[in-house]
């Protein structure tokens, strides 16, 4: 008999809030007058989650999804957490230098960079404590 781990995120949750980010999409868009950009962009976030949904025989959705957690999966998601944060902060610095050519302010690029940069120290904070 096989026993159920209390970590175990049941397969329906990561799709669920995908398409769930529909809702306060389109509202926000509804709020600021483009109500079909919310759409156009709501919709995106539904057929991501169906990709997610029907899309489990493949490892990488299966990964994203949660149903691997061995070894070989937790180490693959943790490098693809690294490559995406990369490509991150750096469309962020590349954001906040094209604001500032063009002359604007650039604060909220600034402030997420420097909120990365917080969480990365953060967390290297923590993880070398730990180890």
């Amino acid at each position: 008999m096989q026993t159920k781990r209390l970590d175990e995120t049941p397969p329906w949750v990561v799709p669920a809030l995908v398409a769930g980010v529909a809702v306060p999409t389109f509202t926000a868009f509804w709020i600021g007058g483009r109500p079909e950009l919310g759409a156009l962009w709501a919709a995106v976030s539904v057929v991501f989650a169906l990709v997610l949904v029907f899309g489990s025989r493949t490892d990488a959705i299966r990964v994203a999804r949660g149903l691997d957690d061995d070894e070989r999966s937790l180490a693959l998601e943790a490098q693809a957490m690294t490559v995406t944060a990369l490509v991150l902060v750096v469309a962020l610095a590349g954001l906040f230098l094209a604001a500032g050519v063009r002359g604007e302010s650039g604060l909220a690029y600034g402030a997420l960079l420097v909120l990365a940069e917080v969480v990365h120290l953060g967390a290297l904070a923590v993880l070398t404590r730990r180890s």
